[in-house]
């Protein structure tokens, strides 16, 4: 496998981890502080929101994994990271949220 596809796996992994955590906090009275996803959970709910827009995201930049060649696939390599730390910084606040929601 190549890095892209490792660090595009690494995403999903962590965008799956953010669907769950994000499920727990609001469970346990936190809510969505993006407006656009908070409206979409209130038409979809929170599971269903939150998926189709990994979803769709999630294929949109497999498609750059995919076929973006190179020389230029080193921006998607830098676009993957850059995403990876923001949801790791996600996932870190979730789980504060989490914990001291109890």
């Amino acid at each position: 496998m190549t890095v892209n596809a490792w660090l595009f796996l690494e995403l999903v992994v962590l965008n799956i981890a953010d669907i769950v955590t994000t499920i727990e906090a609001i469970s346990r009275g936190g809510r969505e502080l993006n407006p656009f996803m908070r409206r979409l959970m209130g038409r979809l709910g929170t599971g269903g929101a939150l998926g189709l827009v990994k979803f769709i995201a999630l294929a949109l930049i497999m498609l750059l994994v995919l076929f973006v060649p190179a020389p230029y696939d080193v921006y998607v390599t830098v676009l993957l990271l850059v995403l990876c730390g923001y949801y790791a910084i996600i996932l870190v606040n979730n789980f504060s949220v989490i914990r001291r929601l109890g």
